[in-house]
């Protein structure tokens, strides 16, 4: 019988305040469901939160302490966190939600580490601004995961 080595997965979002709205109970429930045997999950978070810092969730949780894209200091301290990530094992990540989705892949790319980005709206939040940054760093993602068609045609567009 082979044994497998138990995968490290890194999930990233930018802030779990309510394990019960939509997003942040599919994320849980991700992390809560995989099988522990083949996956070792780990969750950075952009900023802390009570939930977070609760110590209710199923797995490690690391906060990062910066969450302003335009704060060079978050951009340094994701930097930092992706190396040492990659150094102790983690090749794949897990994006949610989208400040994390426009700072994660290039950053964790350059790390050696490959990343999913997941997309569950209609983006009626993109402005020019975002909309031409996504394009950008959304090429550093290995995959993309949609919840719809719609969401889906949306992301490649």
């Amino acid at each position: 019988m082979q044994v497998r080595d138990v995968e490290p997965v890194l999930f990233i979002s930018n802030k779990l305040s309510n394990p019960n709205a939509g997003t942040e109970s599919q994320l849980l429930n991700l992390i809560n469901h995989l099988p522990r045997d083949r996956f070792k999950p780990k969750l950075l978070v952009l900023q802390r939160s009570a939930f977070t810092d609760s110590g209710a969730l199923s797995c490690d949780v690391d906060a990062l302490g910066y969450s302003s894209l335009q704060d060079p200091r978050t951009w340094l301290a994701f930097w930092r966190y992706a190396r040492r990530a990659y150094s102790e094992g983690y090749r794949l990540a897990h994006i949610f939600f989208h400040d994390p989705s426009i700072i994660a892949p290039p950053l964790l790319h350059a790390a050696g580490i490959r990343s999913i980005i997941s997309r569950r709206d209609m983006g009626y939040w993109y402005n020019k601004w975002y909309l031409f940054v996504l394009r950008i760093t959304g090429r550093f993602a290995s995959k993309v995961v949609v919840n719809s068609r719609a969401v889906g045609e949306i992301a490649v567009s």
